[in-house]
C-alpha cells in the first residue's frame, strides 16, 4: 500500500482501487462526480482520511434541475 501524498485529506476510489487524492472536499467531490460520469455504474467513493469516514456527495444521475 502506497502512502497518501503530502496534504491530501481525501481518497477517492473507483470500484476499490485508489484513483486520486485530493486535499480540499470540494474538489474531492467534484472529481468524484467526474469520474462518476466516465466510469457509468462504477461504485465511487470519497474517504476521509483523518478519520476514515465515507464522504457523501451527490452522483449525477441523481441531481434534479
Amino acid at each position: 500500500m502506497t502512502a497518501a501524498p503530502p496534504g491530501a485529506q481525501f481518497e477517492i476510489r473507483v470500484d476499490g482501487v485508489v484513483r486520486t487524492h485530493r486535499d480540499v472536499r470540494e474538489t474531492a467531490i467534484e472529481a468524484a462526480r467526474f469520474l462518476q460520469q466516465r466510469n457509468l455504474g462504477a461504485k465511487i467513493l470519497i474517504t476521509d482520511l483523518r478519520d476514515g469516514s465515507v464522504v457523501p456527495f451527490d452522483r449525477p444521475g441523481n441531481r434534479t434541475a
